[in-house]
């Protein structure tokens, strides 16, 4: 860059003279009176240099070198101005601006400016004074690449061939040019009357300098050329005449050639730019002046006009605190002038609140008395801007009291026909708004059963430095209570009031004042409403009370003696009922606080659906869901729900401690004991944001942080004890490997118990590693798998070395840590089904009774339900219904249909499972596969009570096609689920447990054809048959021997020519279980994710106890609370009055 340059851009730099025009300054205007445009003209971009992209047609010829950009232009000047501001006929009340100069353009030219313009309430003057952008450099050109080198000569036979020519080199690049300079901001004076110093409020402008220009980018040099070719060889043959030993004249052919040549070299590439292009400079700033002329001829001048700003003031409210429809004041207002000359004393400056919604602004002004020089303040010291908040009545209940976050804020405008704000004045309060008094949360138990009252307690706190009472000069306070509805018949409630008299609140709702309230203090109400032990009463339906909370207006107020609602909060009291198990129920719902009549109603014509009662346990009402507890006849809820299933609503509800959902209540361990030892199902429905499918998984882990004494003490002995256990379970016939009789003394394998095994090991010079016993671990796992793979174990590695020496060594027996086996839920059981759903879809009226909730309730009924239930509604086409009235009917084709594809569905899903763990044992040979699969062995042998005739077949054929159909699946599962390996075309597949399976299946659905449709007839039978018709055509036998048979194999092949004509996916049978929403506790777990490490493991105990130490909180919350609260009706004869703390014995009003 040379001097010149740098010279010019050190004079363009702002200055520490440059001075901020202070309210002058604006970006733009969206509304504009007149726009003077005094702005420079942007610099033009520097042209791109010439770039050259294809190579020179002349062989081994260089590239040229790409052309330089051309300079960028320097952004224009912006013109200066000088304008002379006054009034249209020179009068002020002409309401128009009159404005008369010349501008001075950046070539010197003079240009007359004259305009007028209305002034209005509206819209500014804008003098766009900037300065032009500076141009942006020019990109330099790119170089040619070098051409390619010539050809080599071509070998001849007397020569060989040339090398090729040398490449053509790159050519350079061109050279980038700089970025320019911005053009300067406008020299802007504006001369103006001292007389009419308001017309500046409508002046505005922009004198910023222009923005500077971007480097031009630099170019790239060209490639250079390729080496040209060496010249081909040449090849050619000679023939050859000579005498062989035998004196034979002979002739043979020799091949000659002469080599080719070699390629020539590549070209140099062309440089880069050398010269890095800069940057321009933004343009300076501009620079405004104000002339002011006085009487005399003398003149004034300052560089940025007046400007108020708000420094502070006091906000008054009539009471200690701010409330609706009470008025307050701001007082003690100070502004500031922070321009840089004197406000105008001729006209007319004042500050006032706006009006809003919510403030309603008296129309009073403070004015301004006298002119502010630059830097003076004013404080309106006896002169105050009322207001008042508007009115606000609480029309329902709310969850907290009324509250509004408010802003106060001043505004000031120069009036006297100018009607302009002072934009930087705003210095805004934000304040809260509320009511004086307030309701605490009502405390009372939600849920009662007949013949219980609960104590309904709420307290009034002053939030104000006010006195309120009924006494003169006082504001009085009442509260009250009234019945606000709900499904449960009113007549039987009673009220007692804070005397304990009662009271009939669908008469009159119950009202008392509340005398001598002093500030901050908390008054607590107490009443009693409690439900009759009477046959009208129905359980789980709600009463809403309503606690409601009236204050006389503020005494400002033109209707100071009304009352109006400040407060309103509600309480939803629930029927309760006690457990009771009955006998004939197979479902026990865990009921919640949010669950109400209408959701019992639902839910049991579901269980009746499915043939069954339903009981319902009430956790709210309880305060826990413990199921090892004693609570019936020394009986548990495990015991009493052996082999049944259990409903959990998932859904958050509130209770004395806080928010929590119903299945956080249930203990891992009772969980894990409930379903495997007493082989319990577990169906949990609910919100998704209830985290359930975290929550399932981690349950699936056995917690345990104290440790029994372990029975075995080695690896081997522990498996060798599994093994024999195994066995033991498979030879009982037990559908699912719970903890069988008699056991106890084969293996300890109960949810409970852990086996420990101190890890040591000889190495030759070194400590293992903690990966060493964690492989140790995943080993001990694919051995359980081999030899037990119905069961599921969970295995904890702990790296610990003691205080054994861990320094090398050699062949030393070093000890490395500890492996826990505990045992988790059966692989193949299913015994928790998780169906989450958005909360939007549970909220649904028709969400219990939906098709997806059913589908949910079908996979977690045990797989003999689903078994016997299938054959009843195959054998006998009925199921029970809740809208007949229990009375079995034989069901229509489309309910067969429908029933009957939801069941297939569970069974089919339960046998995939089990299939897929018994082929993925790792165990050979098929003299194991039956006691890998007790399902599909208890789907055979419940089959053996029923047989088929051939009539019955066709008479029931909407039935025994859904027979056809599972069997047909079944077969199809078998026969699909073998690889290639397993063909008999290999040796080894007679012994692989994948084939075993599938083989041991297909027997298994013969056995079950032939148990229900007779035998299949063999050639002998066939043979040795009586004839089926005599000489004369007429029949022997009603129907020929073996037809049901044929019939059956005939319909069933009939389905798997269809489901191998669709190619139907194994992946269908999981379908069930991979309904959206739907967590099946199979597919939990998986065998990578049951070794943990024990930093993990402790983990989970400890979130497991802090669980625990959250449920003992709630079930003691609970049971606090309705020791305090719980009074039974017949012994309701205590007189309850107000409270000081919501613990302690009521005083009077």
């Amino acid at each position: 860059m040379n001097s010149d340059r740098r010279n010019e851009l050190r004079d363009l730099l702002p200055s520490t003279d440059d001075v901020d025009p202070g309210a002058f300054a604006s970006d733009a205007e969206l509304e504009c009176l007149l726009h003077l445009d005094l702005a420079g003209e942007d610099g033009h971009d520097g042209v791109e240099g010439e770039s050259y992209f294809d190579p020179v047609r002349r062989p081994g010829a260089n590239g040229r070198r790409g052309g330089d950009a051309t300079p960028a232009g320097r952004g224009e000047d912006a013109a200066s101005a000088t304008l002379e501001l006054g009034y249209a006929t020179e009068a002020r009340d002409s309401g128009w601006i009159d404005i008369n100069g010349t501008s001075v353009a950046s070539d010197q030219s003079r240009h007359p400016l004259r305009a007028q313009h209305p002034i209005g309430n509206d819209g500014y003057v804008f003098i766009d004074a900037t300065g032009g952008r500076g141009g942006n450099g020019g990109k330099a050109g790119n170089g040619q690449p070098g051409a390619r080198g010539y050809k080599g000569r071509d070998a001849t036979r007397y020569s060989s061939g040339g090398n090729g020519g040398p490449g053509g080199n790159g050519g350079d690049a061109g050279e980038p040019s700089d970025g320019e300079l911005g053009g300067s901001g406008g020299e802007v004076t504006l001369v103006v009357d001292a007389d009419d110093l308001g017309l500046l409020m409508l002046i505005k402008g922009d004198l910023a300098g222009g923005d500077l220009g971007f480097a031009g980018e630099g170019g790239i040099g060209g490639r250079g050329g390729p080496g040209g070719p060496g010249g081909n060889s040449y090849h050619w043959t000679e023939t050859a005449h000579y005498t062989d030993s035998q004196g034979k004249r002979q002739t043979r052919t020799v091949f000659r050639s002469n080599p080719g040549g070699f390629a020539g070299r590549d070209g140099h590439p062309g440089n880069a730019s050398r010269y890095r292009a800069r940057d321009g400079q933004a343009g300076r700033d501009g620079r405004l002046s104000i002339v002011v002329k006085h009487v005399g001829g003398t003149q004034k001048q300052y560089d940025s006009p007046y400007d108020l700003r708000l420094v502070s003031f006091d906000l008054a409210p009539e009471y200690g605190i701010l409330e609706p429809d009470s008025l307050a004041s701001v007082d003690s207002v100070t502004v500031l002038n922070c321009g840089g000359m004197p406000t105008p004393s001729n006209y007319t400056i004042r500050t006032f609140l706006p009006s809003d919604e919510w403030l309603h602004c008296d129309q009073v002004d403070l004015v301004l008395p006298h002119s502010l020089v630059p830097g003076e303040s004013y404080t309106f010291s006896n002169q105050s801007l009322r207001f008042r908040f508007a009115d606000v009545v609480i029309a329902g209940p709310r969850k907290r009291g009324f509250s509004l976050n408010h802003s106060i804020s001043p505004v000031a405008y120069v009036e006297s026909g100018i009607h302009r704000p002072f934009r930087d004045f705003e210095n805004q309060e934000e304040v809260q708004v509320r009511f004086p008094i307030e309701l605490t949360d009502v405390i009372a138990l939600n849920s009662l059963a007949p013949g219980e009252s609960t104590r309904v307690r709420w307290g009034i706190t002053n939030l104000s430095e006010e006195t309120f009472d009924d006494q003169m000069f006082h504001r009085s306070v009442q509260t009250g209570v009234r019945l606000l509805g709900g499904d449960v018949d009113l007549d039987q409630l009673l009220f007692f009031d804070d005397t304990d008299a009662p009271r009939d609140l669908l008469e009159q709702e119950y009202r008392s004042a509340v005398r001598n309230l002093e500030p901050g203090e908390t008054r607590w109400i107490e009443t009693r409403i409690g439900i009759r032990d009477h046959s009208d009463v129905i359980a789980y339906q709600a009463f809403v009370l309503g606690v409601d909370l009236h204050q006389q207006r503020p005494g400002s107020s033109d209707r100071h003696d009304q009352y109006r609602r400040v407060d309103y909060r509600q309480e939803t009291i629930r029927v309760s009922e006690t457990y009771r198990r009955d006998e004939g129920s197979r479902f026990l719902l865990i009921a919640n606080q949010k669950t109400d009549v209408d959701d019992i109603q639902k839910w049991t014509q579901l269980a009746d659906y499915f043939g069954s009662g339903l009981d319902v346990w009430d956790v709210a009402y309880y305060g826990f869901l413990d199921f090892v507890r004693k609570i019936d006849r020394d009986k548990s809820l495990l015991e009493q729900w052996q082999g049944m299933t259990v409903i959990i609503p998932n859904n958050y509800y509130l209770t004395a401690a806080g928010k929590t959902a119903a299945f956080n209540q249930l203990a891992k361990s009772q969980f894990l004991q409930a379903a495997a030892d007493f082989d319990i199902s577990f169906y949990v429905v609910g919100d998704s944001r209830t985290g359930g499918e975290e929550l399932l998984a981690n349950s699936l882990i056995p917690i345990s942080a104290e440790k029994s004494a372990s029975q075995l003490k080695t690896e081997r002995a522990f498996l060798k004890r599994v093994r024999r256990w195994s066995k033991y379970v498979a030879a009982s016939g037990e559908v699912v490997g719970g903890v069988t009789s008699g056991a106890s003394d084969i293996a300890d394998a109960s949810l409970g118990a852990v086996h420990e095994f101190e890890i040591n090991k000889r190495t030759l010079l070194f400590q293992p590693k903690p990966k060493w016993l964690e492989q140790e671990a995943r080993d001990l796992q694919r051995k359980l798998k081999k030899v037990d793979p119905l069961h599921r174990w969970v295995i904890v590695h702990r790296y610990d070395t003691g205080d054994t020496d861990t320094s090398w060594g050699f062949f030393r027996k070093r000890k490395i840590g500890k492996l826990e086996v505990r045992r988790t839920l059966d692989s193949s059981k299913g015994s928790a089904v998780l169906f989450e759903a958005d909360a939007i879809d549970v909220a649904d009226q028709d969400f219990i009774n939906s098709e997806q909730n059913k589908h949910g309730i079908f996979l977690a009924l045990k797989f003999e339900d689903k078994v016997d239930r299938f054959i009843r509604l195959v054998s006998e086409r009925t199921f029970p219904r809740f809208n007949e009235n229990y009375i079995d009917r034989p069901l229509t084709d489309e309910e067969i249909h429908k029933i009957g594809h939801e069941l297939i569905d569970s069974i089919l899903v339960d046998i995939y499972n089990e299939q897929q763990v018994a082929r993925t044992s790792r165990t050979w040979a098929i003299g194991g596969v039956r006691p890998l699969m007790p399902k599909l062995n208890y789907l055979a042998e419940r089959s053996l009570n029923y047989g088929v005739t051939y009539r019955q077949m066709k008479e029931n054929e909407a039935t025994l096609c859904l027979l056809y159909e599972l069997l047909a699946n079944i077969r199809y599962m078998a026969t699909h689920s073998r690889t290639i390996w397993d063909s008999a075309i290999f040796p080894t597949a007679f012994f692989k447990r994948s084939r075993a399976v599938s083989t041991y299946m297909a027997n298994r659905v013969d056995r079950i054809i032939a148990s229900i449709f007779g035998p299949k007839l063999s050639w002998w039978d066939k043979w040795t048959a009586p004839e089926d018709y005599d000489p004369f055509g007429t029949a022997k036998n009603a129907i020929p021997q073996g037809a049901a048979r044929d019939l059956a194999e005939k319909e069933i092949a009939k389905w798997e020519t269809e489901l191998a004509k669709r190619k139907t996916p194994l992946e269908k049978y999981t379908s069930a279980q991979t309904h959206p929403g739907l967590t099946y506790d199979p597919e939990l777990l998986p065998e990578n994710q049951r070794v943990l490490s024990g930093k993990v493991y402790d983990q989970l105990v400890k979130r497991e106890q802090d669980a625990d130490m959250q449920r003992a909180k709630l079930e003691y919350a609970v049971a606090k609370q309705r020791s305090e609260l719980l009074v039974p009706l017949e012994k309701a004869d205590r007189t309850a009055t107000e409270n000081v703390t919501p613990t302690q014995k009521p005083t009077s009003l």
